[in-house]
């Protein structure tokens, strides 16, 4: 079962791998920090950001996107213990686009999710 936003509950979850994506704080400079958080404890923090210049250049690179929403993913960022940083990447992406529509995150924007 993928991650699982649940707006109500401002929760973002996925139940069959018990992790669970938690906002961390926020900055005036669109930096928002986020960690995944394992029923064993083990964690992995990140953040992304928003940066005006870099969205537009992402839409020029994508004008077929429509209504785009980009998380950047900063280069610094955990690794979940047993697991590669692809495979941690990947569960970063699963858990932040099932975060669309929550936490301030449009609904209707097309979502994506970008590593540096």
């Amino acid at each position: 079962m993928p991650f699982i936003a649940d707006p109500a509950a401002l929760r973002t979850i996925d139940a069959d791998r018990e992790i669970e994506l938690v906002t961390d704080g926020a900055s005036s400079d669109g930096t928002t920090r986020f960690k995944l958080i394992r029923s064993d404890g083990a964690e992995v923090r990140f953040f992304t950001c928003w940066e005006p210049e870099e969205q537009e250049q992402w839409r020029r690179n994508h004008p077929s996107a429509i209504n785009p929403f980009v998380h950047f993913v900063g280069a610094w960022r955990g690794i979940f213990p047993g697991q590669t940083r692809i495979e941690t990447d990947e569960v970063i992406r699963e858990a932040l686009m099932a975060f669309k529509g929550v936490h301030g995150v449009p609904v209707n924007n097309d979502l994506f999710v970008e590593f540096r």
